[in-house]
C-alpha cells in the first residue's frame, strides 16, 4: 500500500524514519511517486505493532494510526452483542475466501426465532440481512400450509425441527407423494409448482415406475445392455432421455428416447423399413397373381432380378421405395435394368414412392404417400387398369391379414433353417439372443454368431454360409477349423509348432508373436536361429510337410538360409571366404560391381574369369570351383 505525499521542489524533506504514528513505525523511506503535475509525493515503509508490514504515503500514515487488519478485527469484536434486525452478533466467524482469493469477513449472529446464521460483515452492517430468512419469508411458516403438508415426509424428515421451516425456504427435506407414495428430496420452495418427479418421469420409482417394472417386453427385445450405462430399472418408463436400443433380429444398434418407444410406440427402424418393402412388394404380387395366374415372384432370366414378371404379358413389374432407390448407385442399377427390359423386349412398369426422382425407358405409376394404405390401393388399381384387368377386388385394408400371412410363409420357405439344416446346427442360439435361424432369410448378408461342434464361436454373415462354392458346398466353415482365422492355443504357430517358434525373433517381429499367427500363414516375419544368423521368411515356408504335390514335386521345409547356402553372408559363406583359392581369378572388369563376396560357391550365375597372364573366360561360377578353366587353357597352350 502506498500513501502519496507531495512536496515542492523548495521545500526541506524532513526526516521521518523510525518516527511513531500509533502503532505504525516508519522503516524506510522509499522512491517518492511522481505526479502528472511533477510535483512528488512521498512513500514510506511502516510496520504496524500486530507485525504487519506495508508501504504508505507519508500523508496518510499520519492519518491511519494502525494497518487495515487491525482496523477490521477491532471493527468485528466492537460488533459483537449488537443487534441487527431479528440478529444478535454472538462472535466472528471464519472468513469465506473466494475463488480469487478474496477474504470476506463472516459474523456468527442468532436470530429471535433460535436460529443460528452466519453472514458476511458488508451484508449485516449495510441492512442487507435482518433475519435468519424467516423474517423474509412472506408465506409463514410451511407447517400452516395443508396443500404442502400433504406431501410432508414425516418419517424422513424426523431429525427436522418442522417449526422452524418456512414455506419459502431454500432447505432440502423430504417429500412424499400422495399418489405413487414415493419418498423424494426437494427445496421446500420448489413444491408450490412443481410435481412428483417420479409421476412426472422425471425419475424413476423402482419396482413401480421404471422401466423394467412397466414394459419388460420392451426391456427384453430392446434394450442394449453393452452401450447403456444405466440399467433399466434406473430410468423412468417415460423419460424424455436417450438411450441406445438393439434390435432382436440382430440389426445395428440405434439411439432414441425412452418415451419414443413407450408412448409412441416407435419399434426398431430397420425392421420398420424391410417389413414396410415387403409388404408393399407382397401386396402388389398379392394382386398381380390373382389377375394373371401365370405371375412369377423375383424372376432373373434376363440376368438381373424382376420383383414381378408376367410371361403371357411379357411385363416386369418393379416396386421402388424411397429408403432404397435414392442412392446414385442405385438409380444407376435401375436406368441398367430398364434398358435391358427394353433390349429383351420387356414393358417395365415401375411402381414409385413421391419423394423418388423421375426414370427414364419404362412406366412410371407415382404413388401418392408412402405410408397409408390406401394410396397404394389407388396405385394398384391404376397399374391393374393400364394392363386391361378388373380392380373392383383390390383393397389393402380388407386384404391386409392375409397379404401378412403370405409373407410370413414365404419368409419361412426363404428362412435358413428351412434351406440350410446343417447350417443351422452351427448357430450360436446363446449370443444370438431373440433371433433365431427361422427370423433369418438364406440369403441375409446379417452377422451373427456361430458355433462348430469343436466349440469355436466366430461372427459372420449369413449368406458367407450359404453361398455355394465350386464344388457346390457351403462357402464357408468354421474359420479356426480351416485354419482362415487364428485361436491361441488351437492353430497358431506356438501350439502347433513349438520347434519352430524357438526360432521366433522376438526383437526384429515387434509386438507380433507366435501365437498371433498361424502356422500355414503366408506371412513374411524374421527369424534367428540356433546359429545366429537372422533371416525374412514366410511361416509356411517353415512348416510345410515334405509331401509331394500333384505334380510330384517336393518342397521342403526351409531353415537358415545362410546354414544352407541359399542365401549369400559376407564372410561366411560367400565365395571369397570359401574359396579365396578362385577369388584370384575373378575378372573385377567385366563383372562390373559384382564382387565375390556377394555371391555362393555353389551358384550358377555365368561371370568373367581371367588369369594372371591374360586369358578370359565366361564360366558359371560353381563349374569353376568343381574344376578351374585356367588349368585347361594351360593344359591347350603347353601339351605335355
Amino acid at each position: 500500500m502506498l500513501i502519496i505525499m507531495r512536496t515542492s521542489f523548495n521545500m526541506k524533506k524532513v526526516n521521518v524514519i523510525g518516527k511513531k504514528f500509533g502503532k505504525l513505525i516508519v522503516l524506510q523511506e522509499l522512491e517518492p511517486h511522481i505526479n502528472s503535475d511533477g510535483s512528488k509525493t512521498r512513500i514510506v515503509k511502516v510496520k504496524c505493532k500486530c507485525g504487519n508490514t506495508f508501504s504508505i504515503t507519508l500523508k496518510n500514515a499520519k492519518k491511519a494510526y494502525k494497518c487495515a487488519k487491525c482496523k477490521n478485527q477491532e471493527r468485528l469484536i466492537n460488533l459483537i452483542g449488537k443487534r441487527f434486525g431479528k440478529l444478535i452478533v454472538i462472535d466472528n466467524a471464519e472468513d469465506y475466501i473466494t475463488p480469487k482469493g478474496v477474504h470476506i469477513r463472516r459474523l456468527k449472529c442468532k436470530c429471535d426465532c433460535g436460529n443460528i446464521k452466519i453472514t458476511s460483515y458488508n451484508s449485516l452492517h449495510g441492512g442487507y440481512t435482518k433475519s435468519c430468512g424467516c423474517l423474509s419469508n412472506t408465506c409463514g411458516l410451511l407447517k400452516d400450509f395443508p396443500k404442502l403438508m400433504e406431501k410432508y415426509d414425516y418419517i424422513n424428515n424426523k431429525d427436522v425441527n418442522l417449526k422452524s421451516l418456512t414455506a419459502r425456504s431454500s432447505k432440502q427435506i423430504y417429500w412424499k407423494c400422495p399418489k405413487c407414495k414415493g419418498s423424494y428430496l426437494a427445496v421446500i420452495a420448489s413444491q408450490w409448482d412443481h410435481d412428483c418427479p417420479y409421476c412426472a418421469h422425471y425419475k424413476p420409482y423402482k419396482g413401480k415406475t421404471d422401466l423394467l417394472t412397466k414394459f419388460p417386453k420392451i426391456v427384453n427385445l430392446y434394450w442394449d445392455y453393452k452401450r447403456n450405462k444405466i440399467r433399466p430399472d434406473e430410468i423412468s418408463a417415460f423419460s424424455n432421455k436417450t438411450v441406445f436400443w438393439q434390435c432382436s433380429e440382430g440389426h445395428p444398434t440405434w439411439r432414441a428416447k425412452v418415451e419414443s418407444l413407450t408412448k409412441s410406440g416407435t419399434r426398431c427402424p430397420y425392421c420398420n423399413k424391410e417389413n414396410q418393402e415387403s409388404f408393399v412388394e407382397e401386396a402388389v404380387y398379392y394382386y398381380i397373381k390373382n389377375a394373371f395366374k401365370d405371375a412369377i415372384h423375383t424372376d432373373k432370366h434376363i440376368g438381373m432380378e424382376l420383383d414381378i414378371y408376367i410371361p403371357s404379358k411379357k411385363v416386369g413389374i418393379e416396386y421402388d421405395g424411397e429408403p432404397w432407390h435414392v442412392t446414385k448407385r442405385k438409380i444407376k442399377l435401375d436406368n441398367r435394368k430398364n434398358l435391358l427390359c427394353q433390349k429383351n423386349g420387356i414393358l417395365l412398369i415401375r411402381i414409385r414412392e413421391p419423394k423418388l426422382p423421375p426414370v427414364k425407358n419404362c412406366i412410371s405409376f407415382i404413388r401418392k404417400d408412402s405410408v397409408r394404405l390406401q394410396s397404394l390401393t389407388c396405385t394398384i388399381k391404376q397399374v391393374l387398369r393400364y394392363l386391361g384387368k378388373d380392380d373392383s377386388k383390390v383393397n389393402v385394408e380388407h386384404d391386409e391379414q392375409t397379404i401378412y400371412s403370405q409373407l410370413a410363409q414365404k419368409k419361412f420357405q426363404n428362412s435358413l433353417l428351412s434351406n440350410f439344416p446343417d447350417v443351422t446346427k452351427e448357430w450360436n442360439f446363446e449370443k444370438n439372443g431373440n433371433l433365431t435361424p427361422e427370423k433369418v432369410s438364406k440369403a441375409s448378408n446379417r452377422r451373427v454368431w456361430w458355433k462348430c461342434s469343436a466349440g469355436h464361436e466366430w461372427r459372420e454373415r449369413v449368406s458367407e454360409r450359404t453361398r455355394p462354392n465350386k464344388n457346390g458346398h457351403s462357402a464357408t466353415g468354421c474359420p479356426y477349423c480351416s485354419s482362415r482365422r487364428v485361436l491361441k492355443g488351437f492353430n497358431d504357430l506356438m501350439t502347433i509348432r513349438p520347434d519352430i517358434a524357438k526360432e521366433w525373433d522376438y526383437i526384429d517381429n515387434g509386438s507380433l508373436k507366435p501365437s498371433n499367427v498361424m502356422s500355414k500363414s503366408s506371412k513374411k516375419v524374421w527369424w534367428i536361429g540356433k546359429c545366429g544368423h537372422k533371416w525374412q521368411s514366410k511361416i509356411y515356408d517353415r512348416t510345410r510337410s515334405t509331401k509331394k504335390d500333384s505334380k510330384g514335386r517336393v518342397k521342403k521345409a526351409t531353415g537358415c538360409p545362410y546354414c544352407s547356402n541359399h542365401k549369400v553372408l559376407a564372410g561366411f559363406n560367400d565365395l571369397a571366404t570359401k574359396r579365396p583359392d578362385i577369388v584370384k581369378f575373378w575378372n573385377y572388369e567385366k563383372n562390373n560391381n559384382l564382387k565375390p563376396s556377394e555371391v555362393l560357391p555353389g551358384s550358377h550365375k555365368k561371370v568373367w574369369w581371367t588369369d594372371n597372364i591374360g586369358n578370359e573366360w565366361f564360366r558359371e561360377i560353381r563349374s569353376e570351383c568343381n574344376y578351374p578353366k585356367c588349368f585347361e587353357i594351360r593344359k591347350q597352350k603347353n601339351p605335355v
